[in-house]
């Protein structure tokens, strides 16, 4: 009985929590959404990244058109950040819709542009981006590949946010291989 009712109340309070940070999420979107019919074109592509960054776990083709949108006008105005940020988040979209050919593509395009335009923050991502689909296909050597590579980039960035990361998912790799140790280190 004790056991039945410690799991009611922690599905109780999930569910505040969920509906809580909902309603939260909700306000953002709009007011974003919002703010999209009076920003110049600077503006739209962070608002637009903002939105497709918002939907990448749940309205994947909302996030993809926001994406889409990003990436139009970041190349008409030569946004090169907004336009890397844009294949990210578009890329993002795709792979947890489950299409990593798509993805691939939207990661690969930012990662050469990044690298065009000594985007190193972006390049560090990509690099993140394109390591993580390859641990989603259980292609570990590549994973590890990618994530060395952008491991470089945040010692070299001293961005700790971005080395976090890689950990996170150079442990990934590890415990998918099986390599118990190397993850825990």
């Amino acid at each position: 009985m004790k056991k039945t009712l410690t799991n009611i109340l922690t599905v109780l309070v999930l569910f505040i929590f969920v509906s809580n940070t909902a309603g939260q999420s909700n306000e953002l979107t709009d007011s974003l959404k919002n703010l999209l019919t009076t920003s110049d074109n600077e503006e739209k592509v962070e608002i637009l990244n903002a939105l497709a960054w918002e939907y990448r776990n749940s309205k994947l083709h909302k996030s993809i058109r926001y994406g889409l949108e990003a990436i139009e006008i970041a190349q008409k105005n030569n946004d090169y950040e907004g336009l890397t940020t844009a294949y990210s988040y578009t890329g993002v979209a795709f792979r947890n819709l489950g299409n990593y050919t798509e993805a691939l593509d939207f990661y690969y395009k930012g990662l050469k542009l990044s690298k065009e335009m000594k985007l190193w923050e972006q390049t560090g991502y990509s690099y993140i981006n394109i390591g993580n689909l390859y641990i989603y296909q259980k292609m570990y050597k590549d994973a590890r590949l990618y994530l060395n590579k952008a491991l470089e980039i945040s010692d070299s960035l001293e961005d700790m946010k971005m080395k976090g990361y890689c950990y996170l998912n150079l442990a990934r790799v590890d415990i998918n291989t099986n390599k118990y140790d190397d993850a825990i280190n």
